[in-house]
């Protein structure tokens, strides 16, 4: 049996990605920080249908994600799909944000990524097979006003995800990134009615992305071995990406 772990996999688009692999047998292992309830109450809801167990990890801490990960592969054997979903946004001025707020953000989109990914390739270099899906966003296609720390730290996962394809490609690992627009998630909260409103008159759909549509192109992704150093935008239509959806 197959096992996938998932970063940020206890709500939203990590949530439905955990349930699909599990509804295709997968083992999953549901990588949480600060939401030990909802991840155990998934880890109940997988049990039903396969096999899976909670893991408690900072992902911008490499010791915890190495310690994570060896744990999880001591549970279940090989680890076979990495999903490195983990993520936080932040709208804000350029020139109001902190170098508090950098690395808060640089060290769960970007460093979370580069760690879980570090850590889980060299078992996939070794086995000959393996699979790497990075979730970036369509600000990490273009740039975004009052979301530049975020849009900086979604870019560099593009990058990572271009590159690793490339250098891995010889050993049978596919390494490949998703860029949603916005999606149904605990992110957009904030939004008011008139917001919304002003988003939904910027996509052709009409209506923003539900996790379990975002979760259908990661299992996709992951599960073709002959797609490597793609970046899938879902998000409605929209052609021109020089649209804010602020």
């Amino acid at each position: 049996m197959s096992t996938v772990m998932i970063s940020g996999a206890s709500r939203g688009i990590g949530k439905a990605t955990a349930l699909k692999f599990a509804n295709l047998g997968y083992n999953v292992v549901v990588c949480y920080n600060d939401s030990k309830q909802q991840a155990e109450d998934l880890v109940n809801e997988i049990k039903k249908i396969s096999n899976a167990i909670a893991v408690k990890v900072d992902v911008s801490d490499y010791s915890q994600v190495d310690d994570a990960y060896n744990s999880a592969k001591k549970y279940f054997g090989n680890i076979d799909v990495v999903v490195c979903n983990a993520g936080i946004a932040q709208t804000a001025m350029y020139i109001d944000t902190t170098k508090q707020d950098f690395d808060l953000l640089v060290g769960t989109n970007l460093a979370g990524v580069y760690n879980l990914s570090r850590v889980a390739l060299p078992d996939m270099v070794f086995r000959k097979k393996g699979a790497i899906v990075m979730t970036s966003s369509i600000w990490g296609l273009e740039g975004a006003s009052m979301e530049a720390l975020y849009s900086m730290t979604k870019h560099g996962v593009v990058g990572l995800a271009k590159s690793l394809a490339l250098e891995y490609a010889d050993c049978g690992i596919t390494v490949n990134a998703i860029c949603p627009g916005m999606t149904d998630t605990d992110m957009v909260k904030g939004y008011s009615d008139e917001d919304m409103r002003e988003i939904l008159a910027d996509i052709p759909s009409g209506r923003i992305n539900t996790p379990q549509e975002v979760a259908e192109s990661i299992v996709w992704l992951a599960t073709n071995s002959h797609i490597t150093g793609q970046v899938l935008t879902i998000n409605g239509g929209i052609g021109d990406l020089s649209i804010k959806l602020q």
